[in-house]
């Protein structure tokens, strides 16, 4: 099944220059989590009450734009490595994003999640991000150096 919704767009980190680097209890952190791309999106009544109904683990936290939901995608999926990487990001026109601009807070977007079931029960991957109105972001992806 494929969710689909719209929303307001915050933290968008959907590309390799901005992508989530995950986190290793075995190098000091809090937590253990992948490597990912996600998206945070404010909807409205509507659109939450549709998540809700098919994610009802995911977790919702209030905000000045609304109910905000996160989707996310593992960068490298082992078991099925078609999976994983950044999802399709596109205009408005449905045509490719040019990466090099960042998507911004308060973007509005499009989302379409594929709901599938695991052994916890159902789980989402986010698949596809349309850009419907473009803000700018004001961050800029760290420049990595590489050592020769």
């Amino acid at each position: 099944m494929i969710l689909d919704v719209t929303g307001t767009a915050s933290w968008a980190k959907l590309t390799e220059a901005t992508r989530d680097m995950g986190s290793s209890k075995a190098k000091g952190a809090m937590y253990d989590y992948p490597e990912a791309t996600n998206l945070n999106v404010a909807l409205d009544q509507a659109d939450l009450i549709k998540v809700m109904e098919v994610l009802p683990k995911i977790k919702v936290q209030p905000t000045e734009d609304g109910m905000m939901v996160k989707f996310a995608r593992k960068w490298v999926n082992d078991r099925f490595p078609q999976d994983g990487g950044e999802p399709e990001i596109v205009d408005k026109d449905g045509q490719p994003w040019d990466k090099t601009k960042i998507i911004g807070d308060g973007s509005q977007v499009r989302v379409a999640v594929e709901v599938f079931q695991t052994k916890f029960g159902p789980a989402g991957r986010l698949l596809k991000v349309m850009v419907l109105d473009y803000v700018e972001s004001e961050f800029e992806p760290e420049q990595k150096e590489l050592p020769f």
